[in-house]
């Protein structure tokens, strides 16, 4: 997108309540800035305060329940004992309760100790595309001086690096970091500070840019992308996280070469998005087909790419993208968050996967075990259409979300499990679990992730599990049986072209004359 004349800050009108919330804590409080950078405008969107564990803490009940509390339930008129199930016609709906402790800044040199770095990596991986962190914020009774300045400079450098070094498929083509600070004055809510600086140059220039506040118009990009992949690979090793890495690998090359088409058309990237009275607009991908020498088949180069491996893997899922872009841009700019999303998300589900496979003790000898991705719940920020998302696992209940929403991502504490859009993906089910296992089990040494699809809402679902099975282990009997099989048939095969080349002539015998 090309960058407009002038560098400046706006920020969203209707964060003016939570500036006077920050600014309101007596002990100062520092963050987040969450927006999209817009050639040199900084668009902010959100705010996130940070927060710490307190030193001393009172002893409470270690039941998770202390951290919720049920707002309505309805109780169906038939029914009077039983389970929750039967108890109520609707799930409860739960708040989150639990006091949050927000980091103490007397001034600009104790931002340090609020661990914003990892804070920023945990935030980014939760953002829609489009959105990204572009800088901190902190309270200060003064303007910041400029003898903090560097080491602020410095502390802009470490996220930029922790956040590229997280999902480093959004920075491929990045030459700059382009950051953000801010200083709001606790007694008048005011802003006496406002810098920029590229994070990615140590040697950059710290410029003071003007600040405003404007109401910002936003759109949502809406994609279901259809993945299908199967890749030979070698399984002798069993190394689970890698494999999955190679899956995110592939994935990833997939997401980048696909073509986007907007209402059913291929759009030039320079022109603005088009006009949507619902401020949503979807997205259908065009993915390329597996790439293969001109003189080979399909089937015969994956036939014998087989040969040289040990087994295969598979991978096949609907995943569910996001994106949120201002008013005025462009169709390249739009397309592009919205394969970040696509990207960021799939890699923060396999992380968490391979966190889980960490602690988890698996059978070597079971080669048939299921591992299903963590599904997507959105969470809306305001009547604005920016969602931020949450990843949870079948057995973790909803309620869960809000301490990511409420107590990581600082979003209203009114919140409630009944604002959540939790069907957008769905698990598989036991029936298309065993439907996905059933259809490669005369396969030896394979992996597969199946995905199962169910139409749920408008947008449709997307899940994602997998299959993993081991080379099959051959005793030596059955080696040296196998080995001795192709000796015979090479020696056999070689005996028969030495005596149609090598053999005596035949000659003809005269039949006698009668």
């Amino acid at each position: 997108m090309p960058p407009t004349t002038k560098a400046q800050v706006v920020i969203e009108e209707r964060l003016r309540d939570k500036i006077k919330a920050i600014c309101s804590s007596a002990k100062g409080s520092c963050g987040l800035i969450v927006g999209q950078l817009d050639g040199q405008r900084f668009l902010v969107s959100h705010l996130v305060r940070a927060t710490k564990t307190p030193v001393e803490e009172k002893e409470k009940p270690t039941d998770d329940d202390i951290s919720f509390f049920i707002i309505s339930q309805k109780p169906q008129p038939d029914s009077a004992s039983g389970s929750d199930e039967e108890v109520f016609g609707d799930p409860p709906v739960w708040r989150f309760a639990r006091e949050r402790f927000f980091c103490p800044v007397a001034e600009a040199k104790d931002i340090s100790n609020a661990k914003l770095t990892p804070l920023a990596v945990e935030v980014q991986r939760l953002l829609p595309g489009g959105l990204n962190v572009l800088g901190i914020f902190f309270t200060s009774a003064t303007e910041v001086p400029k003898t903090a300045r560097p080491r602020l400079k410095e502390l802009m450098s470490e996220i930029s690096a922790a956040l590229k070094k997280d999902c480093p498929n959004l920075f491929l083509n990045s030459e700059s970091d382009e950051k953000v600070l801010l200083a709001f004055e606790p007694r008048s809510c005011s802003i006496v500070t406002s810098l920029s600086m590229d994070a990615a140059d140590c040697k950059a220039i710290i410029k003071p840019i003007p600040v405003i506040f404007q109401q910002l118009e936003w759109l949502e990009l809406r994609t279901r992308f259809r993945v299908d992949l199967e890749k030979p690979t070698d399984l002798k090793n069993r190394h689970v996280e890698g494999l999955l890495q190679k899956v995110l690998s592939s994935y990833g090359d997939l997401v980048r070469k696909s073509i986007p088409l907007i209402g059913g058309q291929l759009l030039d990237s320079e022109r603005p998005l088009p006009v949507s009275r619902e401020g949503v607009i979807t997205v259908a991908f065009l993915t390329p087909l597996e790439s293969m020498s001109p003189d080979e088949g399909f089937n015969e180069l994956i036939e014998a790419t087989r040969l040289k491996q040990s087994g295969r893997m598979a991978f096949n899922a609907d995943v569910v993208g996001r994106a949120v872009l201002h008013g005025k841009s462009s169709v390249g700019f739009a397309v592009q968050a919205l394969k970040d999303d696509l990207l960021r998300s799939m890699n923060t589900r396999m992380d968490l996967h391979c966190e889980d496979i960490l602690v988890t003790d698996t059978d070597e000898q079971e080669f048939d075990v299921v591992h299903e991705l963590a599904r997507r719940i959105l969470a809306p920020l305001g009547t604005d259409g920016i969602t931020f998302s949450n990843y949870l696992h079948e057995t973790e209940p909803v309620r869960d979300s809000l301490e990511v929403f409420v107590g990581l991502l600082d979003m209203e504490d009114t919140l409630t499990t009944a604002a959540l859009l939790t069907a957008i993906e769905q698990t598989p089910n036991q029936r298309e679990v065993d439907s996905a296992l059933e259809s490669v089990s005369t396969h030896s040494g394979e992996i597969e992730m199946d995905s199962a699809y169910e139409e749920s809402t408008s947008t449709g679902p997307g899940t994602l599990a997998s299959k993993l099975d081991g080379p099959v282990a051959r005793s030596p009997l059955q080696t040296s049986a196998i080995v001795l099989a192709l000796i015979f048939g090479i020696t056999f095969a070689l005996y028969q072209v030495y005596l149609m080349n090598c053999g005596p002539p035949l000659t003809q015998v005269p039949s006698k004359e009668l």
